[in-house]
């Protein structure tokens, strides 16, 4: 393949937000087809409920305007005829995107191929219609890029065409665990919405013994209940013991506060919490009723515990016992870190998506 042809070749990643923890696998992903492709993000600047909010430091992005419509449906506006056109698309595998429903027909009947990215069926809605929905974009898309292999259980077309691609948020290298830290703290790291179930974390946390002991919980992240958790926190007297550092995106931070941690927890559900926590060593002890993320799956790693969060009372006594249980020496939490980063990295999710771009680029199918 010349030069040319490879100048040529334009590949469109259509997304409705792409938040800040996607800034390393797409400069990642650019970097590796520098050569082979054009590469670029479409997406709108935050999502519809303004939770969470687009990196525009993220290399190749082009911004949308989200077009928010009844019932949770969505359409992104701009750059239909750029979509329509590019060699090889890849859009979100979200039955409420209009978009995706859009170019899924209409590039399947120009033969240009679309490929869908994202869970295999929806985390909270398990009806026949959302079912159905899932498996007409499965059926209608060239390729579907899975998170797990235990996704691949929910899917009934062609195998052959399903990609797993782990969804990572930092490279092999950053995941370590800091030796000869005392470990008296506990984090919860994700948006601070009502579904988290933050406050009953926080009233726990007061409820324990562990406060008496010099524990802090802290709570990494930002969302639309930062003021009223605060506020919380300010009212039963533990600002000086529950810390809110606020959203960090910074790995060196990052890993010198998982060092100060003995346990991390989820108390709405897992899912890229439990990533980070395992990555640098530190377990997490979950919601077993929770309706979590595909990276539950990281059980197999023993690095996730199941409990029952349902009263106030079932969490304090949760968190006393684990911060108890799982006090794991140095040795433990490498090893956790190690089988977790080894296939949880950015390394390994861009790969995916890269050789898969690269085959077909070398086809010239358009």
């Amino acid at each position: 393949m010349s030069d040319d042809t490879a100048k040529k070749y334009t590949v469109i990643f259509q997304i409705a937000v792409v938040p800040f923890y996607r800034n390393k696998f797409f400069s990642q992903l650019k970097s590796e087809l520098n050569s082979i492709c054009d590469l670029q993000i479409l997406t709108a600047e935050k999502s519809q409920d303004d939770q969470v909010v687009t990196d525009k430091k993220i290399p190749g992005i082009k911004f949308q305007n989200i077009l928010a419509l009844p019932y949770g449906f969505y359409w992104l506006r701009g750059y239909a005829i750029k979509v329509l056109r590019c060699n090889m698309l890849v859009i979100e595998k979200n039955p409420r995107s209009l978009n995706a429903w859009f170019f899924l027909l209409l590039r399947r009947i120009n033969g240009r191929r679309t490929y869908i990215w994202g869970h295999s069926k929806s985390r909270t809605n398990d009806s026949r219609i959302s079912r159905l929905s899932h498996h007409l974009m499965n059926l209608l898309a060239n390729g579907i890029y899975l998170y797990t292999d235990e996704e691949m259980l929910n899917i009934r077309v062609n195998k052959r065409k399903v990609h797993i691609a782990p969804n990572a948020i930092m490279f092999e290298s950053e995941c370590s665990v800091v030796e000869n830290s005392t470990r008296t703290n506990i984090i919860y790291s994700g948006r601070l919405e009502r579904s988290k179930d933050l406050e009953k974390l926080v009233l726990a946390f007061a409820a324990s013994n562990l406060s008496k002991n010099g524990s802090k919980l802290i709570i990494i992240g930002e969302g639309s209940c930062r003021k009223s958790l605060q506020l919380r926190i300010n009212e039963i007297g533990y600002s000086n013991k529950i810390d809110l550092p606020g959203e960090i995106s910074d790995t060196e931070t990052l890993r010198n506060l998982y060092a100060s941690a003995r346990i991390a927890i989820g108390p709405g559900y897992g899912g890229l919490n439990i990533t980070q926590a395992n990555c640098f060593g530190v377990p997490i002890v979950l919601d077993k009723f929770g309706k979590h993320a595909p990276e539950i799956a990281l059980r197999k790693f023993n690095g996730v515990i199941l409990t029952d969060f349902s009263s106030l009372e079932d969490m304090t006594q949760a968190l006393e016992l684990f911060f108890k249980v799982l006090d794991w020496d140095v040795e433990r939490r490498k090893i956790l870190a190690k089988k977790v980063s080894e296939v949880y990295c950015i390394s390994s999710m861009s790969r995916v998506f890269a050789n898969e771009i690269i085959l077909q680029a070398g086809i010239g199918n358009d």
